[in-house]
């Protein structure tokens, strides 16, 4: 699991997930930016192709693991912080 890509200097801005859909459109956009298909992106990341596209639509359900195992290989970071109200 020793893959990971280099982050460009062009940044995902720290953008607010919440929601399985703008997870998906976070890890879309970090895997364009990196000029991947989603068929190498799952090669890096040690998932399958399926499980990509899962994650990119924003479906419920997926292993956190999994999830974080993608996000990692990506150099992207989950960070909790409490909600603003």
């Amino acid at each position: 699991m020793g893959n990971q890509l280099k982050r460009t200097s062009k940044s995902l801005g720290g953008d607010i997930i919440s929601t399985p859909e703008s997870l998906g459109n976070a890890v879309r956009s970090a895997r364009l930016q990196a000029g991947l298909t989603q068929e190498q992106a799952a090669d890096l990341c040690n998932v399958g192709r399926k499980f990509i596209i899962a994650l990119e639509q924003g479906r419920k359900g997926l292993s956190l693991d999994l999830v974080l195992q993608v996000l990692k290989s990506f150099g992207l970071v989950l960070t909790i912080s409490p909600r603003k109200l």
